[in-house]
């Protein structure tokens, strides 16, 4: 996910979260909303779509109805793997059929957890520049399942509608919810109550201080003052500028008394993109609060050397 150039909202839960720890998410953007704008596009040429997944069938048939009422879209191609493992899954042949394909945007549709394993065991190999699992496009393309009526989309019962078509989703949705109930337990709710109880010291509004040295292909950072919301400007622009300069990235945060979630979202960021570069981000001298904040927010890997 971390990896992804683009994350969208996709779940009224998200907006919920948001709204509970005033964060700047004020809208769901589903899945299939998104390809229903690209393909009601009228730009003067088409993106051309690969539909890899599905039950036996279905791609093909979300190929045929695609190039029949497409609009901003058509199909180029289609594979149904079956239900493989993801190395069957990635075999040289079925990676040269999508590629064969020449398609600008390949919907993925093996389940969620295997759906993005697959993308991650191949994105390097692939040619299309837009890869997205969007499990039940298919199936709207396809026409074998209709989307929930829009009055359930927008108060967050989609799933229920999911499971009146799908009933073995149920499993995966009962999943999903305790994992959802798990963490709001031990995250979401300990996290709102902590910024409850300490807003005077995440308005702070003044900008941090920040001092670079070099040592090969590594850049130690040391930042002064408290991380949150816009207070953090210099450091985004610091590595603005040398961003492709370095390998591995020391924060050292010693002299940060706290920090938020928009911190916790660039150092996410930065540390995709060391790892891109065959490198890694280093937080040193964190303190308890700011370990915590981080656990919180579901990045404990920042934390892991």
């Amino acid at each position: 996910m971390i990896k992804s150039d683009l994350s969208i909202a996709d779940g009224m839960p998200i907006i919920w979260i948001a709204k509970m720890l005033s964060l700047p998410v004020v809208e769901r953007v589903a899945g299939a909303d998104l390809y229903e704008k690209l393909n009601e596009s009228n730009a003067p040429t088409h993106l051309k779509v690969f539909f890899f997944g599905g039950a036996e069938g279905i791609a093909e048939q979300a190929c045929q109805r695609q190039n029949e009422n497409g609009q901003g879209l058509k199909a180029s191609g289609f594979f149904g793997p079956g239900f493989g493992s993801i190395e069957e899954m990635s075999a040289e042949r079925i990676i040269q059929k999508i590629n064969d394909s020449e398609a600008d945007f390949i919907v993925v549709a093996l389940g969620a957890k295997k759906g993005h394993a697959w993308i991650e065991a191949n994105r390097d190999k692939l040619k299309a520049p837009i890869i997205s699992h969007l499990g039940a496009v298919i199936n709207f393309v396809a026409g074998n399942i209709k989307r929930a009526p829009h009055f359930l989309q927008t108060i967050g019962m989609e799933w229920m509608w999911r499971i009146y078509q799908e009933p073995s989703l149920w499993i995966r949705y009962g999943y999903d919810g305790l994992s959802l109930c798990k963490m709001l337990v031990s995250k979401v709710i300990p996290y709102a109550l902590w910024t409850m109880c300490n807003k005077k010291l995440l308005k702070n509004i003044n900008e941090i201080q920040v001092e670079s040295m070099a040592v090969g292909s590594d850049v130690q950072i040391v930042i002064k003052g408290a991380c949150v919301n816009h207070s953090f400007e210099p450091l985004k622009l610091m590595l603005a500028e040398i961003s492709d300069q370095y390998k591995n990235y020391q924060l050292n945060l010693q002299h940060v008394p706290v920090i938020d979630s928009a911190f916790v979202g660039l150092c996410m960021l930065l540390s995709v993109h060391a790892i891109n570069n065959g490198g890694k981000l280093i937080i040193k001298n964190i303190n308890e609060t700011n370990r915590k904040i981080i656990d919180w927010n579901c990045a404990q890997f920042l934390l892991v050397n």
